[in-house]
């Protein structure tokens, strides 16, 4: 059956780099905090009254993800080219695995 009802959630400004820590010691340059909060959003918007009967669509807004403050090799490099992005977003991914592995599921659900 299809969803009846629509809403839209809309996120922005959370700042995701490459975790609370790097090469186990505090990133000072990492400003998201929030990983559990975040899926719990999700999650709350995927199941019960929004689960199958709501078609719920995410916005990720400007920057969701911090590119700049990824450093690579220790290195922060202001020109990020196509294969640099891809590495960044390698490196935020693996610093916020519950987020990505929310993402993952959220999108998997219907509707």
């Amino acid at each position: 059956m299809a969803p009846t009802r629509k809403i839209i959630l809309s996120t922005s400004d959370m700042h995701l780099s490459a975790g609370a820590f790097l090469d186990g010691v505090q990133n000072p340059h990492e400003d998201f905090f929030f990983d559990r909060e975040f899926c719990e959003f999700l999650e709350y918007f995927s199941t019960g009254p929004y689960g199958d009967e709501c078609a719920v669509e995410l916005v990720l807004n400007g920057d969701v993800l911090d590119f700049l403050n990824v450093p690579i090799q220790g290195e922060f490099i202001d020109e990020v080219t196509a294969s640099l992005a891809v590495e960044k977003l390698r490196l935020i991914f693996a610093g916020h695995p519950e987020v990505t592995s929310a993402l993952q599921d959220f999108v998997k659900k219907p509707g």
